[in-house]
């Protein structure tokens, strides 16, 4: 139904969350290989996360009067190569900031997000949230962030991408009683829908928890690129 090869030995994960009027967003991950659940770091096959992943598809669908799976709105997929393509992942919807080194990475698939984003009378969207995490000696870094998609023309399509959450715990100097201490920094951020509309759309306030208004960012609706922009 979504697209996804009848190969199901390839296939790691699939999930059905309630939704929006009786729909459901469905989540499928597979693989290039067929998923070895043997290996002893199987979990990351069922979290969407091994180097092997193929592809990773979205999709929102109801049942009809007989029971029947029926989709809402073409699918959205999103196909992974097997060698290394910065572009491309800095294109990916789940692409998020790498804590060892500059560079973009895929975020592992944490959860979806159904708070009420209601963008307009007949458009909702909801979010996929994604993160990363790097552990050093003493301490890690964990960040979050995630991607609201909604149908738009048919067609569920990522409108917008955010950074949500930050933490850094690491070990610093050694006390004398034989402790250590650590540098803490945590940072968290959130959606809100204004009361400004844009092309038909609600603005989408982006807040840093704990921060002054003014540091606030407004997303408006681009009608031509069919996302939110901050400019």
């Amino acid at each position: 139904m979504i697209g996804h090869s009848t190969d199901t030995e390839k296939l790691a994960l699939l999930g059905v969350r309630a939704w929006n009027n009786n729909q459901y967003i469905i989540t499928a991950c597979s693989y290039h290989q067929a998923v070895d659940w043997q290996y002893e770091e199987h979990t990351l096959y069922a979290n969407c996360e091994s180097d092997d992943l193929a592809m990773i598809t979205l999709a929102v669908a109801q049942k009809d009067n007989n029971g029947q799976w029926q989709l809402s709105a073409k699918p959205y997929q999103e196909k992974f190569s097997q060698t290394f393509n910065e572009q491309k992942i800095n294109q990916s919807s789940f692409a998020i900031n790498s804590i060892i080194d500059d560079n973009k990475t895929i975020g592992t698939l944490d959860r979806i997000d159904t708070a009420n984003y209601q963008l307009n009378d007949s458009t909702k969207a909801f979010g996929i949230r994604f993160k990363t995490f790097a552990g050093f000696s003493g301490g890690g870094i964990s960040s979050q962030a995630m991607t609201l998609f909604a149908v738009i023309n048919g067609q569920l399509t990522p409108i917008l991408t955010v950074p949500t959450y930050y933490f850094e715990y690491l070990a610093g100097s050694w006390n004398d009683d034989g402790t250590r201490q650590h540098h803490i920094e945590q940072s968290e951020h959130i959606l809100i829908l204004s009361k400004q509309k844009t092309k038909g759309f609600y603005d989408i306030i982006y807040k840093e928890k704990g921060k002054a208004k003014s540091a606030n960012i407004i997303y408006r609706w681009n009608d031509k690129l069919l996302e939110y922009q901050s400019k």
